[in-house]
């Protein structure tokens, strides 16, 4: 609704929504093997096998209530303000039939993480009403209460500066909260007790393709409890032994929250010459209560000072499923979503435009910014796995996948001169040009080593870059990119070495650990996520465009024939180098575009 009174104009309301997603997937279910080479691919020898069993069908629900009030106030002829809030009460998703799960690590005993078997089941809750399995006290929802002080005031002005509207100085700032999506409650539906993911790593023999995959119970016997495993014993060659199969899950922090973002600005608006108008300004974001995506049982470094089960001191690649906080779950089969991560963006930001008059239109904006974050989101998603400490967020702190510090788009739209009237006009008249140029930064990535058979932890990892080496050569190529000189993989170290001094996370400490005798194992590299970029980039994409001017059928009917012309020079935009510092052979060499090459496309329209 809205009011005006005197110099104020006032709106008030609510946005009401109410969600529904049902859904049935049965991820999985085919179960997935995996091959460390092609070799062992040939021979039928897996290093991992993954299946799910369960009920898949799924009906999930939530809805919002935010009402707002803004008042739009002209406090003088040259300066008007904008006042509002918004409280955006944003409930918690919930399926409908209680069939969700979820995993709190803080509920498992020391003990039990340990040691594994059914001390483990501590760790998983379900909603209370959930007949047979409730955890009392668990919400339908599964968190810990919901977030209700999701205020969000706005304010901004604008001022005539010379009070003739030649000159303008605009400001505001503002806080915005999102929806927490359904990504997380997608993850948690294959939870149990009403699906069993089955996931090993490990040492099966070529004989396991005769019958891939662990037993698991059929859909009509859900819901029912995982059995989670402990560790028997170890192989001569220090693997552990299993009494059953590990178990994996993807779970919610319980306290995640409603993300958000503080937006501010402040710009100048000058009108150089008629139609000629400059903006000159900086915008700046900060988002905090983020997603982050972290694979919290990464495995542990294990000695004296901090055992693992059956008394294990040393490590090795084989046996960090043994080494890991919560036994049971393999070393990368326990992921959660939190929301613990943050971002911040400042931009300078200055456009020129020749508003349309004459029948030309030009604008041209260059953008020069940083934006850091400590996970970013996917495409399409709402979030991204790191690459390093799994257990520390800020630890993987660094500009944003998405960061490109220079960026320049020119759009322009031409009608051509031309005859008026009479056959000229049909023939030479109504023809019209237009384009968007694109100048931008290439985008950052990361360097890797190729360590996911021999890495101590379980992820794969960043490699070592060489302190003051140079990262680009002096002239860069599609096979020369990168220095490979300034970039080596972590060594393996063998059986008996002694390293250190690290915490059990792997980061600086003050204690030091043994590699398992006839193991062998490799540590994180010392390169941070995203300090490389890749190429810059440019594009033209342009059109022409003739009208036919049909007068017959009416004063502004007309037919449009139109050619589309996308990355007119048929430019490569190219991807970022391969970047494992393993294989030489590759190393800093580009091999593809991340662009379409040249399109052209035709089309014909009747305007009336």
């Amino acid at each position: 609704m809205s009011y005006q009174r005197g110099r104020h104009s006032l709106r008030f309301g609510a946005d009401i929504r109410w969600y529904q997603f049902n859904y049935n997937q049965a991820f999985g279910a085919y179960g997935q093997l995996r091959f460390s080479s092609f070799n062992n691919f040939l021979t039928g020898t897996p290093f991992s096998r993954f299946i799910v069993a369960g009920t898949s069908d799924r009906a999930f629900r939530a809805h919002d209530i935010a009402p707002f009030f803004q008042d739009e106030w002209r406090v003088t002829p040259r300066l008007t303000l904008n006042l509002g809030v918004r409280y955006g009460y944003m409930a918690a998703i919930y399926e409908k039939y209680h069939r969700n799960g979820n995993f709190d690590p803080l509920r498992v005993s020391a003990d039990a993480a340990r040691t594994g078997a059914v001390g483990v089941l501590a760790g998983f809750i379900f909603p209370q009403d959930l007949k047979g399995f409730g955890t009392p006290g668990v919400p339908r929802s599964g968190l810990n209460g919901e977030d209700k002080n999701n205020w969000a005031p706005r304010i901004s002005f604008a001022y005539d500066v010379l009070g003739n509207v030649k000159m303008a100085i605009r400001g505001g700032y503002g806080i915005y909260y999102g929806r927490i999506s359904a990504i997380p409650a997608l993850q948690l539906s294959g939870q149990p007790p009403f699906s069993l993911e089955s996931s090993e790593t490990g040492s099966f023999g070529s004989k396991i393709l005769s019958d891939p995959f662990p037993t698991l119970p059929s859909s009509d016997q859900f819901p029912i409890l995982p059995t989670p495993p402990t560790v028997t014993g170890f192989r001569s060659n220090g693997e552990p032994i299993f009494s059953g199969p590990q178990l994996s899950i993807t779970a919610f922090d319980r306290n995640l929250r409603t993300p958000y973002v503080q937006n501010w600005t402040l710009t100048t608006q000058y009108e150089l010459f008629t139609n000629w108008i400059v903006d000159i300004g900086y915008v700046g974001n900060r988002g905090l209560k983020l997603y982050s995506f972290s694979l919290i049982n990464n495995a542990l470094l294990r000695n004296e000072s901090n055992p693992g089960v059956l008394g294990l001191t040393t490590n090795s690649a084989v046996n960090r499923d043994a080494r890991v906080p919560i036994l049971g779950f393999g070393a990368n089969n326990m992921a959660l979503i939190a929301s613990n991560a943050s971002s911040i963006y400042h931009s300078g930001q200055a456009t020129i435009t020749h508003q349309f008059s004459q029948g030309f239109f030009l604008k041209g904006a260059y953008t020069w910014s940083k934006s850091i974050d400590n996970n970013s989101a996917a495409a399409n998603f709402d979030f991204d796995p790191n690459p390093g400490n799994q257990f520390f967020v800020d630890l993987n702190r660094g500009v944003s996948n998405h960061h490109l510090p220079h960026r320049f788009v020119l759009t322009y739209v031409w009608e051509l001169p031309g005859p008026r009237s009479g056959l000229l006009r049909a023939i030479a008249g109504g023809w019209s040009t237009s384009g968007i140029l694109t100048y931008q930064s290439g985008f950052p990535f990361s360097v890797f080593q190729n360590a996911s058979v021999t890495s101590l932890s379980g992820t794969g990892e960043l490699a070592d870059y060489v302190a003051g080496c140079n990262p680009y050569p002096s002239e860069s190529t599609i096979d020369n990119y990168l220095n490979p000189n300034c970039f080596k993989p972590t060594p393996v170290l063998n059986g008996g070495t002694k390293f250190g001094p690290l915490t059990p996370f792997e980061t600086p400490g003050d204690q030091f650990y043994t590699i398992t005798p006839g193991g062998v194992g490799q540590l994180r590299g010392n390169s941070g996520r995203n300090i490389f970029r890749g190429p810059n980039q440019f594009r033209w994409d342009a059109g022409i465009y003739k009208k036919f001017f049909l007068s017959e059928l009416g004063k502004e009917t007309n037919l449009e024939l139109r050619a589309d012309f996308f990355n007119v020079l048929n430019h490569p935009i190219f991807a970022n180098p391969a970047a494992t510092a393993d294989f030489p052979a590759s190393f800093g060499r580009i091999f593809g575009t991340a662009n379409i090459s040249r399109q052209i496309q035709l089309h014909l329209r009747l305007n009336f």
